[in-house]
């Protein structure tokens, strides 16, 4: 019986150190790495915020008198020039209107000559003695009121010839017709209309679509990074993979957001549109550029790891991880400048991916990966590279 209880314990002995063996060996763990190599990067180190695009100069079209739409000359998205012809009024009664104004503006010219005659006969008829003191007040008197009559007939003749030249409404500035709201035979009103003061009716509004700036609003805390002058990258989520360049031209004094959801500056960037192929209202994802080096030693930051404090990248040699401080430098989108502490050409672990046996899961590469996960990598440790 004894014999047999031996036999037994043997038997479970063998098969637990069998157990143990197949367990370190057959089925461990097989760790492979993502791997990057240290060398020579272009860093720019930069904030980015979201904005929308806007037209740095955009003017409201209206009339400045009262009347009805004769012709319109302009359609939505015509390009038009400085002093073009938008509108046209009906102006058959200014017209007229001015003729009275220039007739009546004629005869008292004639008086005034006239005036002008009878004061100088009088004057001399004075000095011989043969006109009294005050027929002479008299022709001066009459001389001075058609002179007045000649200065009121003048004003009253340009105030109209100005609300005829009201008529022909022209673009104050050279853009792009971005709205349309005015057709023929409508009735328009200006500031003044029936003696009070109106809001003129809207007809159209103008924007130069080649000089466009982005208004972003930045956050308190990087406020203090962005200069006017600054240069800045801008992507359009319509233009995928194109860039446009941009240039801080002014900076708010004063806060944008509300300080219950975080205090804001809007920032003004220029960017120029050239081609007008930007509108306006689209988002634009503005880089501000703080720093850059050039050729400077860095890696993928995926590969910068922290604890206690302190940085440090898992380097490979011969297969074998090992870990290693360093001292990092200028941080850009993708990658990290190395101060000290690794040289050039030295490999770093970028990604782990675990799996037991034949089956089995695995964590990704890359940023995405776990901090935790990467740490279980030990000195000394073998891995297996991916390519």
């Amino acid at each position: 019986m004894k014999k047999i209880n031996k036999k037994i314990i043997s038997v479970v002995f063998i098969l637990m150190l069998l157990a143990v063996f197949f367990s370190k060996y057959l089925f461990q763990e097989k760790v492979r790495v993502k791997t990057a190599e240290a060398s020579l990067r272009d860093i720019t180190q930069s904030i980015s915020y979201s904005g929308s695009i806007v037209s740095r100069t955009r003017v409201r079209i209206g009339s400045e008198i009262p009347g009805r739409v004769s012709a319109v000359f302009f359609e939505e998205l015509d390009d038009v020039t400085e002093g073009q012809v938008l509108v046209k009024l009906e102006d058959a009664e200014n017209k007229a209107q001015l003729n009275q104004a220039k007739e009546a503006l004629n005869q008292a010219e004639i008086n005034l000559v006239n005036g002008g005659r009878n004061l100088n006969r009088v004057k001399e008829l004075y000095k011989k003695g043969f006109a009294s003191k005050e027929q002479l007040d008299s022709a001066q008197q009459a001389f001075d009121v058609a002179e007045a009559l000649v200065k009121q007939s003048q004003s009253n003749y340009e105030v109209i010839r100005a609300r005829l030249g009201h008529t022909s409404i022209r673009a104050p500035i050279s853009g792009t017709i971005i709205s349309k709201s005015v057709t023929v035979g409508e009735i328009v009103v200006g500031p003044l209309a029936g003696g009070s003061l109106t809001v003129p009716t809207a007809m159209a509004e103008i924007a130069d679509l080649s000089d466009l700036e982005i208004h972003v609003d930045v956050d308190e805390v990087d406020i203090g990074k962005v200069k006017v002058g600054q240069e800045a990258t801008i992507s359009i989520d319509a233009f995928p993979g194109k860039t446009f360049k941009g240039v801080v031209k002014e900076i708010a004094l004063m806060t944008s957001g509300r300080r219950e959801i975080g205090i804001t500056y809007r920032v003004k960037v220029h960017i120029k549109n050239p081609e007008k192929i930007l509108k306006l209202g689209m988002t634009a994802n503005v880089d501000f550029l703080i720093r850059s080096k050039q050729q400077v030693l860095s890696v993928p930051k995926s590969a910068v790891l922290a604890q206690g404090g302190k940085q440090f990248v898992f380097i490979i040699n011969d297969q074998k991880v090992n870990r290693r401080e360093i001292v990092t430098g200028i941080e850009g989108e993708e990658f990290m400048g190395v101060a000290s502490g690794l040289q050039r050409g030295e490999r770093v672990v970028v990604g782990i991916k675990t799996e037991t046996g034949e089956g089995g899961g695995g964590l990704p590469f890359g940023q995405e990966i776990i901090p935790d996960d990467i740490l279980k990598l030990k000195n000394g440790q073998s891995v297996v590279i991916i390519p």
